[in-house]
């Protein structure tokens, strides 16, 4: 007869147990879950390089965390802040990634167009630009998208060299400034010089002092050898300031630039400068110090240079001194760096130690206000030959801008007495010509032309104009 089999009585914990280790269980394949979908997650392709600017790179891992948990417009970000660097091959793959999550995300199929662009794919770039623009809708921001869009397709194809197809590009933009000057200079060296000339003929009326086309005015002129109208072109050249935008790139990559690293903070002690307020300004460069100090990096230099500018306008030499004795240390030199510290030591009282300074500043950059200004030391040192000079030199220079700017009538009066300080002076004399020509008096501009030959026998220029 077998024994009794005795049952151990169940235990009241056992339900909890199992209870348990099925949410451990459950647990385990949720994280499993969890880390397979993390790391089948694509991640945004960084420069390994960053160093640079190290508060660049924690902005951009920041932003790449973000999208590798988010949509189409955190990629958009990532790949934009990679442009502001230029880091274009690597921004390319996040604007990719950003358009497969949306299609219709018009920002980054610019973005993508652009990059492609500046890596030299340019056939790619011009099929996304003009996809781009049969995608645009009635916005007025997306209107201005496809505007750029076509007529950067059009430089596409003057990089490419196939001219025909840019002049049809550029066609597409009537009455848009940039593709204007581009058709004109096409049709100009491609021989078609008086359909150049009619195109070019409204907006140098509109803008008499514009660059670009007064040049292409000049050069069709002289591919029609009509020499003494191409003089006249040259003549209103030298006298324009104004300018048209033919390439907007730079403005791109800068709206992307100053929104990350040192550029951000950079860019917020830039809305403080503008206020003129210099103990706020000293006080955001402090600020900025210990970000940038020890890295030797140029947006250090730059904050010194801004620096000693606040402590002079604050009037205290010393801050502006060691600034510059730094900027010196990092081998930095020029016109304004030498201003800034023979300004400070004038104001310390040794203006003998500063004009040596200011002098080497205004060879490297001449400036009328400082040779004003050392006209008058030399003044009152009795040196009259260093007065009148650096006196003609003011007087000349701000002749030459009135000049430039179209005011004759103070160009005249600024020459006039350059002229006296400095009678031996053939650049003098040949500018006493040029003003006085352009205000119609041409019997002294012929006389001062003739002068200035006579002082410098080798003056080119005066001799084109010397009848």
């Amino acid at each position: 007869m077998s024994a009794p089999t005795i049952t151990a009585p169940k235990s009241p914990y056992r339900f909890v147990i199992h209870c348990l280790q099925a949410l451990l269980a459950i647990d385990l394949v949720v994280c499993g879950v969890f880390c397979m979908n993390q790391m089948l997650r694509p991640q945004p392709p960084l420069p390994k390089m960053l160093d640079d600017d190290p508060l660049f790179a924690a902005d951009l891992h920041k932003l790449a965390r973000d999208a590798r948990n988010g949509g189409s417009q955190q990629w958009l970000k990532v790949a934009q802040a990679l442009v502001g660097h230029g880091h274009y091959d690597h921004a390319l793959a996040c604007y990719r990634h950003a358009l497969e999550l949306d299609p219709k995300n018009f920002d980054a199929s610019f973005g993508l167009a652009f990059c492609l662009e500046r890596t030299g794919h340019l056939d790619e770039s011009s099929q996304h630009y003009q996809q781009l623009t049969e995608l645009i809708d009635e916005s007025g921001h997306l209107q201005t998208l496809g505007q750029f869009s076509i007529y950067d397709t059009g430089k596409n194809h003057l990089r490419a060299e196939r001219a025909e197809e840019a002049l049809k590009t550029f066609e597409q933009l009537p009455n848009f400034l940039p593709a204007d000057y581009q058709r004109a200079k096409l049709l100009i060296r491609s021989g078609w010089i008086d359909a150049g000339l009619s195109l070019i003929r409204a907006p140098l009326q509109e803008s008499p002092q514009s660059k670009e086309f007064r040049f292409l005015e000049y050069r069709a002129k002289i591919a029609k050898q009509l020499v003494d109208e191409a003089r006249l072109s040259a003549d209103l050249l030298e006298r324009s300031q104004t300018t048209i935008r033919t390439n907007f790139a730079p403005d791109f990559i800068h709206s992307y630039r100053v929104l990350y690293g040192f550029d951000r903070i950079f860019e917020d002690y830039s809305k403080i400068f503008d206020t003129k307020n210099n103990d706020r300004m000293a006080a955001k460069l402090e600020e900025l110090r210990p970000l940038v100090e020890h890295k030797q990096l140029p947006q250090y230099k730059a904050m010194l240079l801004n620096l000693a500018q606040v402590d002079l306008d604050r009037r205290l030499p010393e801050a502006v001194l060691k600034s510059v004795q730094q900027l010196h240390d990092f081998k930095v030199d020029n016109a304004h760096i030498l201003w800034i510290e023979g300004t400070a030591l004038d104001l310390q009282g040794q203006t003998e130690k500063a004009i040596p300074l200011w002098q080497r500043s205004v060879t490297m950059s001449p400036n009328a206000s400082l040779h004003e200004r050392l006209a008058k030391w030399f003044e009152s040192k009795g040196d009259l030959p260093q007065c009148h000079q650096h006196r003609a030199q003011s007087h000349l220079l701000q002749a030459r801008d009135c000049y430039r700017n179209n005011d004759l009538q103070a160009a005249l009066l600024q020459i006039n007495q350059a002229a006296k300080s400095a009678p031996d002076d053939a650049d003098v004399w040949f500018y006493v010509g040029q003003i006085n020509r352009a205000a119609g008096q041409d019997e002294t501009a012929q006389q001062a032309y003739a002068k200035c030959i006579s002082l410098d026998p080798n003056n080119s220029r005066a001799h084109q104009w010397i009848k």
